[in-house]
């Protein structure tokens, strides 16, 4: 395996089963349509032969993008997470990028400031989403154990991912915040910047 691995999270897109805030005003299936748009967005950070990227997968829908495909274990979101970059950890991965698929402005370029930060002498390395959350977030080997305990969704995520960085004394960079699309008006934000472009 590649030193730096990119953990692609995401769902295998069905009718009714992504997206369900975006869904709940657009309807499904244009919550669907919008999902597949930032899938192939993400696609592009997967093709890019300066890490190796795995999509880590859950969900019963037909999956059609290239690559290799892990499946998303039980657990949290933290624990999903863990068991993910463990095993790009024990396959041999020594920096690993943890990244969602719903921020479309995630590009190569941030994901390989992560590693270079990481290779550098970061030990934990995130892009803050706008909404308290993050985007994707970087590590060494050795500092998967800040996924667990945790409790997800809700808008001091980031916040508190820093303050357990430091009280364990991690070397921790802050990239700018992105945007991520949720609800019905992250997606027209999204599509009035040109969005509909791949």
């Amino acid at each position: 395996m590649s030193g730096n691995v990119l953990l692609l999270f995401a769902r295998r897109p069905a009718l009714g089963q992504v997206k369900s805030r975006l869904a709940a005003t657009l309807g499904e299936a244009a919550a669907l349509a919008a999902y597949r748009h930032l899938l192939e967005r993400a696609s592009r950070l997967a093709a890019d032969d300066r890490w190796e990227a795995i999509w880590v997968l859950t969900g019963t829908g037909t999956w059609e993008h290239a690559g290799t495909v892990w499946e998303q274990t039980a657990g949290d979101l933290g624990e999903r997470m863990k068991a993910a970059t463990d095993q790009a950890i024990a396959a041999g991965a020594e920096r690993v990028v943890v990244a969602g698929t719903d921020v479309p402005d995630l590009d190569a370029p941030r994901i390989h400031r992560m590693f270079e930060a990481l290779k550098a002498d970061a030990s934990w390395v995130t892009v803050p989403a706008d909404d308290g959350g993050y985007c994707a977030v970087g590590m060494r080997a050795e500092s998967g154990e800040q996924f667990i305990g945790r409790t997800w969704s809700h808008n001091r995520v980031h916040a508190e991912e820093i303050v357990r960085a430091v009280s364990r004394g991690m070397r921790i960079l802050a990239l700018p915040c992105l945007a991520d699309v949720d609800v019905e008006a992250d997606w027209k934000r999204w599509q009035s910047r040109g969005g509909n472009r791949i």
